[in-house]
């Protein structure tokens, strides 16, 4: 502390000091009362997540409830097959071989492991025709050229 009574000096800076130290208290005092608020709401939150919490819980336990009155213990639940790929007219499958020889090159690279950004640059398409070429390739397994289906 500065000792009093050694001029104007001092007792400006005595008072400058005591000036700041009010202002500390001041914004550490709307500092705590801004977290308080903020804790409160966070708090309110909470309290609500938990509430919706507890409801979907409490839907769901229905929902399993209701799913196993429907179906007795003793029966299983039902086995549910993929659906089967319709029968191919030969009109399809000489359609399905023109695309697989049209787009032999693309095949053959996408099988050497080549990427879609070399395989556009090898065969100068645009990527995007070829990556999804390359996509409908693996979508239906498509066979080699040549090698029907």
């Amino acid at each position: 502390m500065i000792p009093k009574g050694t001029g104007t000096q001092g007792g400006e800076l005595e008072a400058l000091l005591q000036q700041f130290s009010q202002s500390l208290e001041e914004a550490n005092r709307e500092l705590l009362d801004a977290v308080r608020t903020e804790l409160r709401d966070l708090h309110a939150r909470v309290g609500a997540l938990e509430g919706e919490l507890r409801i979907a819980r409490m839907q769901i336990e229905a929902l399993q409830q209701s799913a196993q009155e429907e179906r007795p213990a003793d029966r299983p639940a039902p086995a549910v097959e993929p659906p089967k790929e319709p029968e191919r007219s030969p009109e399809a499958e000489r359609i399905a071989e023109e695309i697989r020889q049209r787009h032999k090159d693309i095949w053959q690279l996408q099988n050497a492991g080549e990427s879609p950004a070399d395989v556009a640059k090898r065969t100068n398409r645009p990527q995007g025709e070829v990556e999804l070429i390359m996509r409908l390739m693996r979508q239906r397994g498509t066979p080699a050229p040549g090698t029907g289906r």
